[in-house]
């Protein structure tokens, strides 16, 4: 398993978009019109048919996407400048059926607690308080 750390990273929320097919590329079509990279995006449904959509962005690029987005979703935007994105890479990762409960009980038992998962076949990526980073680092290297 290769993991890799990254402390440059802030993490944006949008709450209360509208739940319906679009909105979500309204967002980041926005965000990408100003050449704002997204480093890891995740959602959930909130109440009234709208959405929470979450995602983490450099550190750097931080005030102007607050800003960008305060245009359209004025008051429905909060951020978090202290966390870290944490990826752990393994060719066959979908193949392992126990690996995303090991981590993730790897770090609740150690009081870690996860802002954003995002998963792919090969990838298990997370946001975390950056204070923790190098510790979740060691506490992972255990884990096949």
């Amino acid at each position: 398993m290769d993991i890799k750390g990254n402390k440059n990273i802030s993490r944006v929320t949008v709450h209360g978009i509208t739940d319906k097919p679009g909105e979500a590329g309204k967002l980041f079509d926005i965000l990408g019109e100003h050449s704002i990279n997204i480093e890891l995006i995740s959602y959930s449904p909130a109440p009234s048919k709208t959405m929470d959509v979450s995602f983490a962005v450099t550190a750097n690029d931080l005030d102007n996407v607050v800003g960008i987005l305060k245009e359209r979703y004025p008051q429905r935007i909060s951020f978090d400048k202290g966390v870290a994105l944490l990826s752990i890479y393994s060719e066959g990762l979908s193949n392992k059926p126990k690996i995303a409960g090991e981590i993730f009980s790897t770090l609740g038992n150690n009081d870690i607690n996860i802002d954003l998962i995002s998963t792919s076949m090969n990838s298990i990526s997370l946001v975390i308080k950056e204070r923790y980073l190098e510790r979740v680092i060691e506490l992972l290297k255990g884990i096949e």
